[in-house]
């Protein structure tokens, strides 16, 4: 490296500048791959947690509480006995739309949840869902327990009486493993459950369930009962529990759940859901919001101008100016087009420091 230019005048005779600083939203790649659509936690339920359930991402409004699902501070959980229900607001609907290949298009999303079902009689599909009821339109996915004491993830993707259904490891019509402890999964107990809907709305491929930070898709046994030959898209507000004709009949949701995740897109967190799965396990103490943008904070700094050659990788290094004093890296690189460029201090504002340009 060898000083192509020393700018031999103080940081003050230099031209200042006003350059913004502003924070990262962590909600989405910068790709669009995936986007983080909610994000509901126990830990942080919000100020009124008895009656509604505040979303994390900023994306929607709080999920209103029908009055059964009781918060635990302590436990950082809510539990839900078969007929507790969150009920999103229905002005955001849409951002839970999802189709199939079959419908208005492939739309693959990620369901993530923390929780666990008990045996206190049944737990009908339909943990986290977005249909009028059971019998329409829509999807689901969640935790189940059947009515022969089987315990597993079921998902459904739904256009009216046509519909996918994929049981995880099994239902009571499969062979062994038909039920989560058969995998090595204590399902009365909090795990971790990543469910990627890939937007194909038949066969195997339409959803992979990964548990407790594995990379491989659990055992899964497809039901297809007619081809989803319409769309499953509506109206219907995005519910936790339970369908609202389970809740009505104390067939929702028996169990706890610490936090829901939904991610748009093939991603979460720019990872696959494998690779998602594997990074959540090992943080499951990190609570996933969104780090809103906050208000612009100007900096002074200084910069001056040059010409550049193009295909010359510039350096900006600064020193004290006092004798001996080394030369110090600022870390600022420009790289040279044939036309005028400007080095910005990264250092902010010095009254002190004399500046050089080098060339790597």
């Amino acid at each position: 490296m060898s000083p192509l230019s020393t700018i031999m005048m103080k940081s003050s005779r230099l031209r200042s500048a006003v350059v913004v600083a502003m924070g990262l939203w962590m909600g989405s790649a910068p790709d669009g791959r995936s986007a983080l659509l909610l994000s509901l936690d126990a830990r942080q339920p919000g100020a009124s947690p008895s009656t509604q359930w505040e979303d994390l991402t900023g994306v929607n409004q709080p999920f209103v509480s029908n009055g059964n699902p009781v918060h635990s501070a302590g436990s950082d959980i809510y539990s839900f006995n078969r007929n507790g229900l969150f009920t999103g607001n229905a002005a955001d609907e849409a951002v839970f739309d999802f189709d199939t290949d079959q419908g208005t298009g492939a739309t693959p999303f990620t369901v993530v949840f923390y929780a666990s079902v008990s045996g206190r009689g049944e737990s009908k599909v339909g943990m986290i869902n977005k249909q009028t009821d059971s019998q329409n339109s829509g999807w689901n996915t969640g935790l189940v327990h059947d009515d022969f004491g089987l315990n597993n993830v079921t998902t459904e993707l739904r256009t009216n009486d046509n519909r996918t259904i994929l049981f995880t490891p099994g239902s009571a019509a499969d062979p062994f493993p038909n039920t989560l402890s058969a995998i090595g999964v204590t399902a009365s107990a909090l795990n971790l459950y990543v469910v990627h809907v890939s937007g194909v709305g038949q066969g195997a491929t339409a959803v992979d369930v990964y548990i407790n930070g594995g990379t491989s898709p659990a055992n899964e046994v497809v039901y297809s009962f007619g081809a989803l030959v319409s769309s499953m898209l509506n109206n219907a507000p995005l519910r936790i529990g339970g369908t609202t004709d389970r809740i009505t009949a104390s067939e929702g949701l028996a169990g706890t759940i610490r936090f829901i995740e939904i991610w748009s897109g093939s991603t979460a967190k720019a990872l696959s859901p494998a690779n998602y799965s594997a990074w959540r396990f090992a943080n499951l103490n990190a609570i996933t919001k969104v780090q809103t943008l906050g208000a612009p904070v100007p900096k002074e700094t200084f910069c001056f101008d040059f010409q550049s050659e193009a295909n010359v990788m510039y350096r900006l290094e600064s020193t004290l100016g006092l004798p001996a004093s080394p030369w110090t890296d600022t870390g600022m690189r420009v790289l040279g087009d044939g036309e005028m460029k400007t080095f910005y201090s990264p250092e902010g504002l010095s009254a002190h420091k004399i500046y050089r340009m080098s060339i790597d």
